[in-house]
This record gives structure tokens, sequence and C-alpha cells, in this order.
């Protein structure tokens, strides 16, 4: 067996052991990958390891049951697997519950106020807590005996009160750190890096809050109205969207409609495919090959290779401004293990100038939208019935 995670090369996984002893509250804030979660998933699995036996009652809670299931639970099963420490018996799934090394992970939604209120804790982690209600917070802090760490972007626009940063963070007994995309650096894939330092270019205010760390003047998400669900119905009208990328990755996504609903579901979130590669994917993963598939027209060529490989494909109306209006002014449901398109909708935002206000003609940053612009091809292109091209016939 593996023996448990030693410290990570990471200043959030130090910034924990260093004050563990002497503060209740830790408050990881920080921009997109710097580290934070996986070191939190580091540390814990740490303690339990530590401290055998001792039954400790560590309690993981985000907004949504859904999204915690497919960000924080997936990667802490990732993590204990990759130290021969997760076992399906010790996992109880029906109450939530895994048992390491005689100490107990719980993990639950900011949803369920009765997990809030109902028992005592030694240990509560938030993540992205900027989402939850003073209600809910003042409840867990009532039941929580020794340390609360909270780890976030932060998204919330600066003058907007918060108990986060207006209470927790003032106080004498708590801590934070800032980190950003640089500490964690060694971790990241070059093209991860150039989509950092292309963002810092396209919009500075985003960059302060997903590239440095620091709350700024943004404004709301573009899509604030998706719920999500774990099925879906049955549907004689669907499509899919598809996003080319090489370094980027290439993005299908499938729209469903169902009653004036939108349904999305990410369906292929892959770098580094060959056109041939790609098809093949496609054969995979499309099992009609008469349903629509509406493709970034900026590639004619790859298009029409896959339209010659026997699929329904036609160039996509990109009209981004209509697009997010006709997406908008419909509900929208998203399937819960789509796990990047999760995250690409929570940083999907309006690019804005040096005073945080939406540039003329309003657009959105272009980061990590991949799985997003697939979806909006399909859906605008599908209901609109204004995509151009039909059949693509180019000769090459």
């Amino acid at each position: 067996m593996a023996q448990p995670p030693k410290p990570k090369h990471n200043p959030n996984y130090n910034f924990l052991h260093k004050n563990w002893a002497a503060k209740r509250f830790f408050l990881l804030q920080g921009s997109g990958r710097s580290g934070k979660t996986y070191s939190i998933i580091d540390f814990i699995i740490w303690l339990c390891c530590r401290y055998k036996n001792a039954g400790l009652e560590i309690d993981i809670c985000r907004e949504s049951l859904i999204v915690l299931k497919a960000t924080v639970l997936k990667d802490l099963i990732e993590r204990l697997n990759q130290f021969g420490l997760y076992s399906e018996a010790r996992h109880d799934m029906s109450n939530k519950i895994y048992n390491l090394k005689g100490n107990f992970i719980n993990y639950y939604s900011a949803e369920d106020e009765m997990k809030a209120r109902g028992r005592k804790r030694n240990i509560f982690w938030g993540n992205e807590p900027n989402n939850f209600s003073l209600d809910f917070i003042r409840a867990v802090l009532l039941r929580t005996t020794n340390k609360l760490i909270f780890d976030y972007n932060p998204s919330d626009p600066i003058g907007v009160a918060h108990w986060l940063y207006d209470d927790i963070m003032l106080r004498d007994n708590a801590c934070t750190l800032i980190t950003t995309w640089q500490d964690n650096i060694q971790y990241l894939s070059k093209e991860q890096i150039e989509e950092f330092e292309n963002l810092e270019k396209a919009d500075a205010e985003y960059y302060k809050v997903f590239g440095l760390g620091q709350r700024a003047a943004i404004g709301n998400n573009i899509f604030n109205h998706y719920k999500f669900t774990d099925s879906f119905p049955e549907f004689q009208d669907y499509c899919y969207g598809l996003d080319f990328g090489y370094n980027h990755p290439a993005a299908l996504t499938f729209c469903g409609f169902h009653e004036g609903v939108n349904y999305w579901k990410e369906v292929l979130f892959q770098t580094k495919l060959s056109n041939t590669d790609l098809i093949n994917k496609l054969k995979e993963l499309i099992p009609d090959k008469n349903k629509e598939i509406f493709a970034d027209s900026a590639r004619p060529d790859i298009i029409n290779e896959i339209y010659l490989a026997g699929f329904n494909i036609h160039a996509a109306d990109k009209n981004v401004s209509e697009g997010i209006k006709l997406i908008k002014s419909m509900p929208l449901f998203i399937h819960s293990q789509s796990v990047n398109l999760i995250n690409e909708l929570g940083k999907y935002k309006y690019k804005t100038d040096k005073n945080g206000q939406p540039v003329d003609p309003i657009e959105p940053v272009k980061f990590l939208d991949d799985l997003i612009d697939a979806g909006r091809y399909g859906t605008f292109s599908r209901l609109n019935k204004q995509f151009k091209g039909g059949h693509i016939t180019w000769a090459l």
C-alpha cells in the first residue's frame, strides 16, 4: 500500500500545516489552478492517517450536492485511489460518509441545513463558500468544535457585502493566504499556462479574480439561471454542438429540447486529438449519425472530413450575442456528470473595461468556454433555424 501523502510543494498545503495549531479559521483565497482543493484534500488525508481511529468528524460542503460530487468528491476519491486508500466497502454512499483510518469524512450541500444544525463536527471544509447563506454558516459555526477551512475564488465584486470578507476574515483567530496559478505552475501544462497569459491580455478585472486571486469589479455570470439534474427525459428533439481544438480541448456538448426546456451534457472534452482521432471518438459517442452536429464554422476542412465520414454535420451559426440571448430565454438544465462544463459555467462572464464595466459591443471573456461554445452552437443553430451552408461540400 502506498504511504500517506507527504506535504505537496504548494503554499496552500504548507500554510495549513504551519498554522493548524494556532488558528481556527483558514481562508485559502486564490486564482483558478492554484492548488487549493488538492492541497486541502492532501492535508485531510494526512490528518486521518496521522490520527488513526481518532473518530474525527470532518465535513465537506458545497452549495449543491451535484456540484460537490462532480468536483471535490471526485478529486478526493481520485487522490485516495492514488495512495491506495480508497475502498468501496468503507464508502457509505447512502449516508455520504467515507471512513478513512477510523475517521469520518462526511459530505453534503449547503441546501441541507439540517446537516449544519443537527450534529457536531470537528472540522468543516467549505468549498466555494461564497455561495453559502449567512444563516447556514451561522449554524455551521455553532456546531463546529475545532477548525474551519474555506477555499474560494474571490468572485464577489468589490463593495458587495459578504460574511466571508466582512466577518470571518477579520477575526483574530483567522488567517488568510492568497495564491495564484503561478504558485502551482509546476503542476500546470503549457496550454494551461497560455490560458492564463491570454486571459491577462483579454480582461484585466477578470484576470484579477481568476488569475491573481483578488477581488475585482466584475459583474455576475452570463448564465445564472441553470440548474443541475441527475437524469434527462426521453428526447425526440436533440442535437450536438462541436468546438474544435487541439491544444485547447475538442468539446462536444449534447443539446436536448423537451417541453420548452434546454438540456446540456458534456460528451467529449479532450486535447491532442487529430482529425482521425476526433472522428473515431464521434463514432463512439454519437450512436445515431443522422442527428445533427453544429460545429465551429472556422474549420470547414475538419467539418468536411466529418461529413465524408457519414455524419450529419453543419456549420454553426456563431452569433454570440443572439445565441446567449436565446439560451438565457429558456430554462437550462445541466447533467451532473458534466464536470468540465460545470466548471466553465461558473467562470463565464462578460468582458469588462478597466473600470469593470462591460465593453461595447458586449462579449464574453474568451476563457474556459469550449463546452459552452459547443452548447451555444447546438442550441442556437438548432432552435434558431438560421444556420448557414447546409451540408458541407467544399472542395479541398
